[in-house]
């Protein structure tokens, strides 16, 4: 039996990005991905340090099937709809900050990362 394609939304500075926010996106992937289960999931980070940004992963879980063409298309439209969303999240909290969203694939490596900048129209694409 092959496990279910799953995607998970998380953070781990639910005070930076919270999670209604998290749900937020989750829900917006969902509806472009229709019968795929995703979900929002945070926790404290443990220890001190500081953040010079907000960090927002997304990971494609039980995709192992996939070709390498079709997960970096998936990739890339995940990496999209997480720009819309963070542009239209600093739009309405009106904050300068920056979001850098690592989209992981099955085998835990990333296939897409992007960061997104307050006040900037493009974002930049931080794939390795």
């Amino acid at each position: 039996m092959t496990p279910q394609m799953e995607i998970i939304v998380h953070t781990a500075e639910p005070r930076r990005v919270t999670p209604k926010e998290l749900k937020e996106l989750a829900e917006t992937i969902r509806s472009s991905y229709l019968g795929m289960s995703v979900r929002a999931e945070w926790h404290e980070r443990a220890g001190r340090g500081i953040a010079l940004h907000e960090v927002v992963s997304i990971s494609i879980k039980g995709a192992e099937a996939l070709g390498a063409t079709a997960l970096a298309a998936m990739g890339k439209r995940i990496g999209e709809i997480a720009v819309d969303w963070a542009r239209k999240r600093y739009a309405r909290l009106h904050k300068s900050s920056t979001v850098s969203i690592p989209i992981y694939g099955p085998d835990g490596k990333v296939i897409k990362s992007v960061r997104v900048k307050r006040g900037k129209e493009e974002s930049e694409d931080r794939k390795p």
